[in-house]
């Protein structure tokens, strides 16, 4: 994956969590939406799309989170900072 393609990636997640900030996703469900919603132009897996929400988490955009008391798959949902960032990104593409 070229440095292009993570960085829209991350783009593509945090616009994917923002909206729906009050749940939280695992990484297999938020690669099945981008595909379903075809928010990218090249395929992506569920351990891509991990390693994007792990950089989002360093970057303080999103939140690891626990469903379960005993989940062992990381769910992600986007922080507060996630959530204006993406509201930055839409309206500077007009997508608001």
């Amino acid at each position: 994956m070229t440095l292009e393609q993570q960085e829209a990636l991350r783009i593509a997640v945090l616009n994917f969590l923002a909206p729906r900030h009050v749940a939280a996703f695992n990484a297999e469900q938020i690669a099945d939406r981008l595909k379903a919603e075809r928010k990218l132009d090249f395929a992506v897996t569920a351990a891509q799309v991990n390693d994007a929400c792990g950089v989002l988490v360093k970057l303080g955009l999103a939140e690891q989170v626990v469903e379960m008391a005993f989940g062992v798959v990381p769910h992600y949902q986007a922080s507060g900072n996630g959530i204006i960032q993406s509201e930055k990104w839409r309206l500077a593409r007009g997508m608001a």
